[in-house]
């Protein structure tokens, strides 16, 4: 063998690259090595499964009772185990890592794992030397060396394609690494799982090493002692400070009570082996056989806790079965050959909330005895709800059966007081009520039983915020007149009522003044007058209006609160106006009615628009006799153009109607600025009646009449003709109906433009009036100049004239 491996590196040094070579030689590495791997892992499976086998054949009989199994048995398994697991390696290793592995063969195996190489690299490594005596006998020299040189290229060319193909390729891709994987994966678990077995179980695991591989006669351990101690109770919300809540349950006349429903463990324990009884041991498994009231059975393992302690190794049992104890179970504990019972664990019904309620001492200040209204009283209890700061208030609540203990808890469960309680009724004195009462109340019946969970309990801390108020002025603007009278509209409202309410005026010339002192909560209409208030001396009688003076009202209330000698007042908005002459606000005045004169010019030409597409959307009676005249097809060019006429008829329709909508608005903004002008001309006490009256019967009244009356009748037209276009666009042009619709729309659209020229009639006599006023406004405007012209060149006269007087007296 060693002689045909050295032929055939002879030969490959002669006839291949190192590349070819270092190629077939990794891959005859790599495959001894997945040879080794794949049988060392079975043998290794063997081996752990032997051992769970002789395990259970060995341990078997003890289980029930039985005498161990005989050495000669043991024996026989014994070999049974080495056998096969020779056997595995014979076959799985040794045979098959021995096996010849020659170049040609490596390169058949690359040859079907990459058929890029296209035979190359086959033809390089098994392809011979031409010898001139050996090859080519019966040729010339020359014919010899011309086949040689060919056979030569044939060989470079072979190489160099399998060198390229060999360089990018990677020899993990010719292994099948899913069995070897298995068998890794098996041989991981078994590990896993027999060490875990040697760590849980290192007494029973040493004792089965020592009977099955060794032989020995050692006896597995029979006797146990178990105990029951004790019942868990897991609360969802433990509590500190609860010494009973911490410790278990003890069975009397074994027998234990729980809560319904309850999440519990069972905890037992058995006894450790001591050195004077060898045979002592823990039980292997210890279980809990149990019967519910309703019939289920079944047997339960109980899992350690922790290691073992004073002699004892303790279990505990967990679960579905005892997370919601929902009736009574009666069990048995059993490890190996120590059976104790039968224990019952009791389920009874938490105590239940009858009622729940506060009983409310408020503070004075909001007391009203006549109305009863927040006199002491008892209030049902709302998670949540709110009590006013200052309040003593005591939580009462009502159960269905006597009670033997109460806790008072914190929002963080722990134990903060013991509140009273008498049979079964728990009373918890509140604090006084500054903040938010967040706490828990956790109570025990007389059975022993607790609630599940505390019931929980919020209050929240009302605060007595000031008095809200809106306030507003109607018919006021920027600036008044010294003479002027201002309402004041205002909403005020407040929690708990308004003591009073007023009204601040603040100027530079004096302190604040307050006016208008009401106890009134609600809609407040109040008017400030300042020419009384001059007359009675509160402001200057002449206030200064060049340059203007600056008065602020503002409207202020003030609710019951006083605890601590602390107020609550609350601030309307601050109106802000500038006190001017009766001239300067008619000329602030004349301004604003320009600029809506204006505004009402825009809105005329918008809907002189929306009038030109109503007349593009109207139907014309051409249309109607060209549509009689031919029977249009439903599926004709002709009628997809009509309905697309129609489509497009419907929207001018639309266009009319938004510009109609729209321009309803903004009449109605400009009527209301006019009727705020007439407001203030009267609230300002401003000599000009007619122009109130003008502004009134002129241009208030007829854009109100407009608004209301004629302006609604062109979109309701127009929104019936719309409607009739809509379902024109479904019919087809040749039927009954569709010209009955036609003429339907044709009149809708006659009246829409009857109603269109109405409304701009109107407005046009709305405008021709304000041009009107605005001439008449210059004109007056004109000698109010002249009348001031005329005092200026008055004072001026005079003073001139009191000049001269002093100079004729110096002169002489």
């Amino acid at each position: 063998m060693e002689r045909d491996a050295n032929k055939y590196r002879d030969t490959a040094s002669q006839l291949h690259s190192d590349l070819i070579d270092q190629v077939l030689e990794d891959l005859r590495k790599k495959i001894r090595a997945y040879v080794l791997w794949q049988g060392l892992s079975l043998a290794a499976i063997w081996v752990a499964v032997s051992f769970w086998i002789a395990l259970a054949l060995d341990y078997g009989p003890v289980w029930f009772g039985l005498a161990e199994m005989p050495r000669t048995w043991r024996f026989m398994l014994l070999v049974l185990i080495v056998t096969v697991l020779g056997m595995v390696l014979y076959q799985w290793v040794f045979r098959r890592i021995y096996r010849q592995l020659s170049p040609a063969n490596l390169a058949m195996l690359l040859e079907r794992r990459f058929p890029e190489l296209n035979d190359a690299l086959a033809t390089v490594v098994q392809a011979p030397e031409l010898s001139e005596e050996s090859e080519l006998p019966q040729r010339s020299t020359e014919e010899w060396q011309q086949a040689k040189n060919h056979h030569q290229l044939m060989l470079e060319e072979s190489r160099a394609h399998a060198e390229r193909i060999l360089e990018t390729t990677s020899l993990k891709e010719v292994f099948n690494f899913r069995p070897l994987g298995v068998a890794l994966l098996g041989v991981a678990l078994l590990s896993v799982s027999v060490v875990g077995f040697a760590a849980t179980q290192n007494s029973a695991f040493l004792t089965a090493l020592r009977r099955v591989y060794l032989l020995d006669n050692l006896q597995w351990p029979r006797d146990c002692h178990v105990e029951l101690v004790g019942l868990k109770v897991k609360y969802a919300e433990p509590v500190t400070g609860i010494p009973e809540m911490n410790q278990p349950l003890s069975f009397v006349d074994d027998r234990a009570v729980v809560t319904r429903n309850s999440n519990v463990s069972l905890l037992t324990r058995a006894a450790l082996p001591s050195p004077s009884d060898e045979q002592h041991r823990l039980p292997r498994l210890c279980e809990f056989i149990y019967r519910t009231a309703d019939g289920q059975r079944g047997r339960l393992p109980m899992n350690k806790i922790g290691g073992a302690r004073d002699g004892f190794q303790n279990y505990a049992l967990e679960g579905e079965l005892l997370e919601r104890v929902a009736n009574d179970i009666e069990f048995y504990i059993r490890g190996d050959d120590h059976t104790i019972g039968p224990f019952t664990i009791q389920a009874v019904n938490a105590p239940a909330v009858i009622s729940t309620n506060l009983d409310c001492d408020y503070p004075e200040y909001l007391v009203d005895v006549a109305s009863s209204r927040f006199t002491s009283r008892e209030v049902p209890y709302a998670s949540g709800m709110s009590l006013p700061i200052g309040t003593q208030a005591a939580l009462v609540v009502k159960f269905d059966r006597p009670l033997a203990d109460a806790f008072l808890l914190d929002a963080e469960n722990n134990l903060i007081a013991r509140p009273e309680w008498e049979q079964a009724t728990c009373t918890v004195k509140l604090p006084e009520i500054q903040q938010t009462q967040n706490f828990g109340l956790l109570v025990k019946g007389v059975q022993g039983d607790f609630l599940p969970l505390p019931l929980e309990f919020l209050v929240n801390a009302e605060e007595d915020r000031p008095p809200q108020i809106a306030s507003r002025l109607k018919g006021i603007g920027n600036a008044v007149t010294p003479e002027a009278r201002i309402p004041v509209i205002s909403e005020i409202s407040d929690q708990h009522g308004i003591q009073k309410t007023w009204i601040e005026l603040q100027t530079p010339l004096t302190d604040i003044i307050e006016l208008n002192q009401t106890p009134t909560e609600g809609v407040l209409e109040s008017e400030v007058d300042l020419r009384q208030i001059r007359i009675a001396g509160t402001l200057p009688t002449d206030l200064p209006t060049d340059p203007p003076a600056e008065i602020v009202l503002t409207v202020i209330a003030k609710d019951h609160f006083n605890l601590q000698g602390d107020e609550n007042i609350g601030a309307g908005t601050q109106h802000p106006l500038e006190v001017v002459s009766a001239d300067k606000l008619l000329r602030i005045l004349e301004r604003e009615e320009a600029d809506q004169r204006f505004r009402l010019e825009q809105i005329l030409q918008e809907m002189g628009d929306a009038r030109s597409y109503l007349v593009r959307a109207r139907i014309s009676r051409a249309n109607q006799e060209n549509t009689n005249e031919e029977q249009v097809p439903e599926n004709s060019d002709a009628a997809v153009v009509s309905a697309a006429d129609w489509e497009l008829r419907q929207l001018f329709l639309q266009r009319s109607l938004l510009q109609a909508q729209k321009s309803r608005q903004e009449i109605q903004a400009v009527a209301f600025t006019f009727a705020d002008i007439r407001l203030q001309l009267i609230h300002n006490r401003i000599d000009a009646e007619d122009r109130k009256k003008r502004l009134a019967d002129n241009v208030v009244d007829p854009l109100e009449g407009i608004v209301n009356g004629s302006l609604p009748d062109l979109e309701s037209r127009l929104v019936e003709a719309e409607e009739i276009l809509q379902s024109l666009t479904n019919l087809s042009l040749t039927t009954t109906k569709s010209q009955s619709l036609i003429q339907q729309a044709e009149q809708k659209s006659i009246e829409a433009l009857a109603a269109a020229d109405i409304v701009l009639s109107e407005l046009q006599q709305v405008l021709n009036a304000l041009l009107k006023f605005e001439t008449q406004n210059e004109l007056l405007d004109l000698v109010r100049r002249m009348l001031e012209q005329q005092e200026d060149l008055k004072k001026r006269t005079e003073a001139m004239r009191n000049k001269e007087a002093f100079d004729d007296i110096f002169n002489k």
